[in-house]
């Protein structure tokens, strides 16, 4: 008879990963309702900012959404008048992201929410475990990147 060694969820990255990334969602969404954006837009928003004028199908790579989702957060955005969709000087078929000054204010609020969401939940850590976490989770999101196991995940 061979030996087996029994495991438990507890010892699952993915599932905890999982766990984490869901209770981690609803935390942040709940935390950023009262602006009047998702937590997708507020990830689109965020990608937006970091590299202005880019095309939409490039910040939907960046931020890991889908292209169908993508589209659904742009349109609200624009909307809302939080973000601009303009011609691309170089290729007019192609529409540049931008924040409006609105957008901009509205990101900073939400990033603070998030921000302080994310210290509530991360309270139970030492700092330097909390530094050792981040760390490591962006070592590993971007050996998924580099690896092309990063599809869109939101």
């Amino acid at each position: 008879m061979s030996e087996t060694t029994a495991t438990t969820l507890a010892d699952d990255v993915h599932w905890l990963l999982a766990r984490l990334a869901r209770s981690f969602g609803a935390v942040e969404q709940e935390a950023i309702a009262e602006l009047g954006i998702t937590l997708r837009e507020y990830v689109v928003m965020t990608e937006v900012h970091a590299g202005p004028g880019r095309s939409q199908l490039a910040v939907a790579r960046a931020a890991a959404v889908d292209k169908s989702m993508m589209v659904t957060a742009v349109d609200r955005l624009e909307a809302r008048g939080l973000l601009l969709r303009e011609p691309q000087p170089t290729d007019r078929r192609i529409r540049a992201l931008s924040l409006t000054d609105e957008g901009q204010r509205v990101l900073a609020a939400a990033a603070q929410a998030v921000r302080s969401a994310e210290m509530q939940l991360l309270a139970v850590l030492p700092q330097s475990h909390r530094t050792a976490l981040l760390e490591s989770l962006q070592a590993l999101a971007a050996e998924a990147v580099d690896t092309g196991y990063d599809a869109a995940c939101i």
